[in-house]
């Protein structure tokens, strides 16, 4: 998904439904600039396990720097990123 600024969002969501709920299971929110680096970052990857809120976390604008995040899903994120577009 592209975005008026040139920037990018690549998008990652594995579900399982059972008895009609779903449960996203694993999750990824990637947003790069128009030159391909990394803005954010939202995922539920298991490496920061001292983080609060673990899994959920989020790397912003460098993968080295992590920090916590509350469970995302595609239309927070988009949401997110409109806000900021529009700022």
């Amino acid at each position: 998904m592209s975005f008026k600024d040139g920037s990018r969002l690549e998008a990652m969501e594995y579900v399982r439904v059972m008895k009609g709920e779903v449960e996203v299971k694993r999750y990824s929110f990637h947003w790069m600039d128009a030159d391909n680096q990394l803005r954010l970052r939202w995922d539920n990857a298991e490496h920061y396990p001292r983080l609060p809120n673990y899994p959920h976390h989020l790397h912003d604008g460098n993968e080295r720097n992590v920090v916590p995040s509350e469970p995302m899903n595609l239309l927070k994120v988009i949401d997110l990123i409109a806000s900021r577009l529009n700022e």
